[in-house]
C-alpha cells in the first residue's frame, strides 16, 4: 500500500509539473503571436504622444518596499502619472503599500505563474511607456522570458531605466577591489541572493538596453549609463525630535543584514568603550517600519554603516529626527555624490579605524551632537525631498523622452543651469 501511494504521489507531481509546462508553452505561443500588434500599436503611441508633447506614463516594478513606494511619490512630485506593480511586498513596510501587490491576490498569482507572466507583461506594453526596474528584472523577472524582457521592451519603442541601490548589481570581486573596507568584505558568492554570475550578466545586458542605470550609494561600477542620485525618502514621517536625557548616551545601530554594513566593528567598538565613556548601544534587527519610528528617537547618536563607503536610508531617517550620524563616506564614492553632498553633509565619516575616535568625540561634546542634528535635518530636508529627488528626476526622464543623449556629466551641468543646487 505504502508503495502505491508513494507511485501515486509521484505521478500526479510529474502530472503537475507536465500540465504548468504546457500551460506556459501555450501561453508564450499566444504571447508571440500578439506581441507584433503590441509593437505596431507602441511606435505610434510614442510619436503622436512627443507631437503633441505628452509626458510618458511609468511602471515602477516589480519588487515592492521603500524605494519604489517613494519613487513612485517623487516622481508624481515632478507630475508623472505612476504605477506600482509588485510580486510581493517586504514585512518591514507592511503598514505602507502602494500599487498592484500580486502576493495579495493569490488567484491572479497562479495564473500569472501558469501564464509565464506574459500577459501582465503584454498588457503593459499597451499601457505604459516607460517602464522603471531592477537589475534582476521586471515583469519577466520569474518568466522563461526573463534574459529577453529588455530586448523585448526596445523594440516596442518603451523607455527603460535600470535602478540598483543594492544586491542585484553589486558584482562582490569589483566591490572589493582596491578597498580595506567595503561592501563586499564580509560577504561570499555563496550566500548572497544570486550568484556574482547572474549579477554580472543583469548588468551587461541592463548596460546594452537600458536607456539610464540609475545608481545610488556605493554603486559606483555601472559604466557609462549610469548617473547617480540621492535616495528620495517621506519625510512626513520623521519630524523633529529632541534628543533623550538620560545618564548614558544611547548609540543606535539598525540593520537587517549584518554583513552588509560591518555590525561586527560597530559592536566590538561600543564594547572596548564602554568601561571609559558612559555609552550604551541600541542594536535593532528584523524591526518594521512603525517599530523604527517610535524607537529611533530614544537614541542620542546613530552609527548606520562603517564599510560601504556612502549612508543609506536610516541615515537620512535620523538626520530628520536630529540625530548626528557617524557613517563612512569613502573619498573615491563621494566624489561621485559631490554635485549635491560635497561640503554640505554633515555626517561624521568613520571606519573601522577612526570609529572609536569619532564615537569619544560625539558622545563627549554634547554641543557638538545639537549642531550636527540641526544641520542634518535640513540637509535631509533639502537633499532627500521628493521635491528635489523628483526635478533632479524630471531631467533624466525629459533626456531620455526625447531621445537626447544623457551622462553623469551632462546631467550635473543641467543639474547646474537649473539652479537646483
Amino acid at each position: 500500500m505504502n508503495t502505491f501511494l508513494s507511485f501515486l504521489s509521484t505521478y500526479l507531481r510529474m502530472l503537475k509539473k507536465l500540465v504548468i509546462k504546457i500551460c506556459q508553452l501555450l501561453a508564450l505561443a499566444l504571447f508571440f503571436l500578439c506581441y507584433p500588434f503590441a509593437v505596431i500599436y507602441a511606435w505610434p503611441r510614442y510619436f503622436f504622444k512627443r507631437l503633441i508633447d505628452l509626458p510618458p506614463k511609468v511602471l515602477l516594478s516589480p519588487i515592492g518596499g521603500p524605494v519604489p513606494y517613494f519613487n513612485q511619490l517623487t516622481l508624481k512630485k515632478a507630475g508623472y502619472q505612476v504605477d506600482i506593480f509588485a510580486f510581493n511586498w517586504p514585512k518591514y513596510f507592511q503598514s505602507i503599500k502602494a500599487g498592484y501587490i500580486l502576493s495579495d491576490r493569490p488567484v491572479m498569482a497562479k495564473w500569472a505563474y501558469l501564464s509565464n507572466y506574459v500577459f501582465f507583461f503584454l498588457t503593459a506594453l499597451f499601457k505604459y511607456d516607460l517602464f522603471e526596474m531592477p537589475f534582476s528584472g521586471g515583469l519577466l523577472m520569474h518568466s522563461s522570458l526573463r534574459k529577453g524582457e529588455l530586448l523585448l521592451l526596445k523594440l516596442a519603442a518603451k523607455k527603460i531605466l535600470v535602478a540598483g541601490y543594492g544586491s542585484d548589481c553589486k558584482i562582490l570581486s569589483q566591490v572589493k577591489k582596491g578597498h580595506k573596507y567595503n561592501n563586499a568584505m564580509d560577504r561570499s558568492d555563496a550566500a548572497e541572493a544570486f550568484p556574482e554570475s547572474v549579477v554580472r550578466a543583469n548588468v551587461l545586458r541592463a548596460q546594452k538596453y537600458a536607456d539610464v542605470l540609475i545608481s545610488g550609494g556605493d554603486a559606483i561600477h555601472l559604466g557609462r549609463k549610469a548617473i547617480i542620485l540621492p535616495l528620495a525618502t517621506d519625510l512626513k514621517f520623521w519630524s523633529f525630535e529632541k534628543p533623550p536625557k538620560g545618564k548614558k548616551v544611547v548609540i543606535l545601530h539598525s540593520t537587517n543584514h549584518r554583513s552588509h554594513k560591518g555590525t561586527r566593528f560597530i559592536i566590538k567598538a561600543v564594547e572596548k568603550l564602554k568601561d571609559s565613556l558612559p555609552i550604551k548601544l541600541l542594536l535593532l534587527e528584523g524591526k518594521n517600519f512603525e517599530e523604527c519610528r517610535k524607537i529611533y528617537p530614544q537614541a542620542d547618536i546613530f552609527i548606520t554603516d562603517v564599510i560601504t563607503g556612502w549612508h543609506g536610508f536610516t541615515a537620512i531617517e535620523a538626520m530628520a529626527i536630529g540625530r548626528p550620524v557617524i557613517a563612512y563616506l569613502r573619498p573615491d564614492i563621494a566624489q561621485h555624490h559631490a554635485y549635491y553632498a560635497k561640503g554640505r553633509i554633515p555626517i561624521v565619516s568613520a571606519n573601522p579605524d577612526t570609529l572609536a575616535r569619532a564615537i569619544t568625540k560625539l558622545v563627549k561634546d554634547r554641543k557638538w551632537r545639537e549642531e550636527l542634528g540641526q544641520k542634518g535635518r535640513q540637509y535631509a530636508l533639502k537633499f532627500h525631498s521628493f521635491e528635489f529627488v523628483g526635478a533632479l528626476r524630471r531631467i533624466i526622464y525629459e533626456y531620455i523622452w526625447t531621445n537626447q543623449k544623457i551622462n553623469q556629466k551632462i546631467f550635473e551641468r543641467e543639474v547646474k543651469r537649473r539652479k537646483l543646487i
